[in-house]
């Protein structure tokens, strides 16, 4: 495509640095690491251009996430179903579950021990436990759908890119690529370790193999 590559690296260290900026210009209390990871990307870019095209939309659409394999595994073996549902709601809501063979799954995971569950102030949220049934045919396209339709805090990110005078288009959020990716096997979603199969095959040959891999 003849672009070039600018590769940026933070450290863990920078973290903090670079957090209280990261949260005046989000404007929203959602976050991970890679808010900041956004804030300082934005910063770069705006030396050379006033337009990003972003990747957002493409693990969500294609299975690229982490607890989107342990949704994929969970869903395709009835008999490891009810664990992994508790682990990966433990994943995303940081509620310790009380089953030994759960918790021990989490050691593994973490490489030590349980991480304690966040706290937020001023609320007593919850969210649902999702047993991760298999829905349909395509039990994975179905799932991904579903998180599709929550809330994804892009009011965050236009925030983030807003304060360098930087405006990103998404084009994984295309309605049309959308509605394509929802006609996609699950097998051409996730298989055995590789997610976004389908996003690497159709990359060959035009983007670089450690980049395919990643």
């Amino acid at each position: 495509f003849g672009t070039t590559h600018h590769p940026m690296f933070i450290q863990p260290e920078d973290v903090g640095e670079h957090l209280p900026a990261t949260m005046w210009h989000m404007d929203d209390p959602y976050g991970r690491e890679e808010m900041v990871q956004c804030l300082l990307l934005v910063r770069e870019a705006r030396k050379h251009v006033r337009l990003l095209l972003a990747g957002y939309g493409a693990d969500m659409t294609m299975g690229g996430m982490p607890r989107h394999r342990l949704a994929h595994l969970a869903m395709s073996n009835p008999w490891l179903r009810k664990p992994l549902a508790r682990f990966h709601y433990y994943t995303q809501t940081g509620i310790q579950p009380k089953d030994l063979l759960v918790r021990a799954l989490i050691r593994g995971y973490h490489g030590g021990g349980l991480l304690p569950p966040p706290r937020v102030l001023g609320t007593d949220y919850v969210p649902e436990f999702d047993p991760l049934e298999p829905r349909g045919d395509a039990p994975l396209s179905h799932h991904l759908a579903a998180g599709m339709r929550e809330d994804c805090g892009w009011e965050a990110y236009e925030g983030l890119h807003a304060s360098e005078g930087v405006r990103f288009n998404a084009p994984f959020m295309d309605p049309a690529y959308i509605a394509a990716t929802r006609s996609v096997p699950d097998s051409l979603k996730i298989r055995g370790r590789r997610q976004k199969l389908a996003l690497r095959l159709a990359g060959g040959g035009l983007l670089p193999d450690d980049l395919l891999k990643r």
